[in-house]
Order: C-alpha cells, then sequence, then structure tokens
C-alpha cells in the first residue's frame, strides 16, 4: 500500500514538473524555466550532443552517454533538450546543437535563438506644468533601461499614444478638463498598467505671475478695486449732495448753501435822535455862540499849530 502511494507521488510530481516547465520560445521573462526542444529525431540516447553558446563560453554535452556542463543552471534532458533551471539575461543569444551518431558521424547541427526580457516594473506618471498653463506628462519606470519597453498613453480609458517616447504633451486647454491620464509599459514578455492621475497646474506654473504670487497679485487687485469703487461712490454722492444745494439757492437765493437756513437776531430799536419831549430844544442864537479866537501874530503861529476858522456856513451847518 505504501509502495503505490510512493508511485503515485512520483507521477505526480514528474507530472507536474513536465506542465510547469514551458518550452523555450524566442522571448522569455526573467527567472522562468524552460525546456530547448531538440528535434525528435534526434532523440536517440546514443547519440553525442553538445550545446554551446554563441556569446559564452556556456557547453553542455553528453558523449558515451555522460554529461558535461560548465554552467550551473543548465541540464540536458534524455531526449537531448537543454533546460535552463532559471533563465538570465546573460542567457540570451544563439544557441548551436550539434548531433553526432554512434559511429562518430555528425548527423545534425542547428542554431536555436532566445532573448531574455526583465520583467517591466509598475510605472508612475509624473506631471510638469509650465507658466502658460501645458503639462508635459513623464512615465517613469524607475531604474529600468529595457530598450525595448514600449510606453503607451491613456486619456479617461481611451489610447491617444502608443511609442517608445515615454511622455506626452497636455495643452492648458486639455489640463483644464481634468480628465484623467494613465500610462503602460510593456515588451515583449510583461505589461503594466499606471494608476490614474488627474492633472493639475496650480503648481509652480500658475502661482507666478511676473515674479510675484499670483493669488497674492489677484487679492491686492481685487482689494484696490473694491477701494476704487468706494472711494468713486463717494465722490458721486458729494457732487450729488452739491448739485441738490445749489438747486435749492436757485429756487430761494435768501436761503444758504450750506441748508441750515439762521433765524434773523432781532435788533433793539435804535435811539431815538429827538429829544424828549420834557426838554425843550436849545437853539442857539448869534449871541450865545462862543466867542470866535484871536487871530496871534505869525510868530506865534509858528510855534503852535493854527486852529481851524469856522466859516458862517459851517456855524449854520453845526448849530442848525
Amino acid at each position: 500500500m505504501i509502495f503505490q502511494y510512493s508511485l503515485l507521488l512520483i507521477f505526480c510530481g514528474f507530472a507536474a514538473l513536465s506542465v510547469s516547465t514551458e518550452t523555450c520560445g524566442k522571448d522569455q521573462q526573467v527567472g522562468t524555466s524552460c525546456i530547448m526542444k531538440l528535434p525528435e529525431k534526434y532523440n536517440d540516447k546514443s547519440n553525442d550532443i553538445k550545446w554551446a553558446h554563441s556569446s559564452s563560453y556556456a557547453v553542455i554535452k553528453r558523449r558515451d552517454k555522460k554529461m558535461k556542463s560548465n554552467t550551473p543552471g543548465l541540464t540536458m534532458e534524455e531526449d537531448g533538450s537543454l533546460r535552463f533551471q532559471s533563465v538570465s539575461l546573460k542567457d540570451t543569444g544563439t544557441y548551436t546543437y550539434t548531433v553526432v551518431s554512434s559511429d562518430g558521424t555528425e548527423i545534425g547541427k542547428d542554431k536555436v535563438e532566445i532573448k531574455v526580457y526583465e520583467k517591466v516594473p509598475k510605472p508612475t506618471v509624473k506631471i510638469n506644468c509650465t507658466a502658460d498653463g501645458n503639462a508635459t506628462l513623464t512615465c517613469d519606470v524607475g531604474n529600468s533601461k529595457d530598450p525595448s519597453l514600449t510606453v503607451s498613453w491613456y486619456e479617461d480609458g481611451k489610447l491617444i499614444q502608443n511609442e517608445k517616447n515615454p511622455q506626452v504633451f497636455l495643452s492648458s486647454t486639455q489640463v483644464q478638463e481634468n480628465k484623467p491620464y494613465s500610462c503602460e509599459t510593456r515588451n515583449p514578455v510583461s505589461r503594466v498598467k499606471s494608476e490614474n492621475v488627474t492633472v493639475s497646474c496650480e503648481g509652480p506654473g500658475l502661482t507666478k505671475l511676473f515674479g510675484f504670487n499670483f493669488w497674492i497679485l489677484v487679492g491686492i487687485l481685487s482689494g484696490g478695486s473694491a477701494l476704487l469703487l468706494l472711494l468713486i461712490c463717494v465722490f458721486i454722492i458729494c457732487v450729488c449732495r452739491i448739485c441738490l444745494r445749489c438747486k435749492k439757492h436757485q429756487q430761494d437765493p435768501d436761503r444758504p448753501l450750506g441748508g441750515n437756513q439762521r433765524t434773523p437776531i432781532p435788533q433793539e430799536n435804535p435811539m431815538p435822535c429827538s429829544l424828549s419831549p420834557q426838554t425843550p430844544p436849545q437853539t442857539l442864537s448869534q449871541e450865545n455862540l462862543p466867542p470866535i479866537p484871536r487871530l496871534r501874530n505869525k510868530q506865534h503861529q509858528t510855534k503852535r499849530n493854527p486852529e481851524p476858522i469856522l466859516t458862517n456856513r459851517m456855524r449854520h451847518l453845526i448849530f442848525h
């Protein structure tokens, strides 16, 4: 019973190995295991077989049913096929097999080519905005230097570019649409797509205007415009008030321009110039007139100022 289970496990192991090991194709991914098949017509176990790598010193051969190999990871199957335990970039190249019959006659020779590629790393999208609002997207794959990489660009899930150029240019109109963008990198053995990104150029591109911060400059201009509008409104109100006062003044000239009409201050009656009735008016006659001063000599006149001489006409005006 135990022997039967052992046989079953051995059979399953061989079956799994045969299924998991694929035939080496022209393009192979790093780390995979594959078998480079030898044509069936050369599968006779009595044949001597030699595999040689053209770009290195890797050689494996079977002679007199004994195998020799100078390269770890390379083995030969019973049918003469070449097995790679885990292919690497150095395994890329052309392999030449030579088949010699048991009598020493070369009965077959041919070449098989294989190319090994690394698995494509997952890319990331980098955004670079310009001062005029445009943007350049770059599909970054890190340190990968695979010359076979092809980059595809997608806009909202639709293919817009498919070439080896890792960059795509977006105009300011496309940037303002706020659509998701992604890139996909691939080589003959693998392909990986990046995460979707929405392009936004609110960074260095649109935040500077004439060397100043864009939004601060907008705030200053907005505040200045509001202040100017307020001053204009005040000026218009003042002009309207002045015009209204002038109009009222034209309708009522006695009304002051200030708008506040002052109440006239009552004035007291002046003292009457006529004498009271109890006091009879005194009349001056020629006899009551004061004597006219005498004229002094000329010598005395030079010492003092001459006094005015009243004429009869002046006397009459004064006393009458």
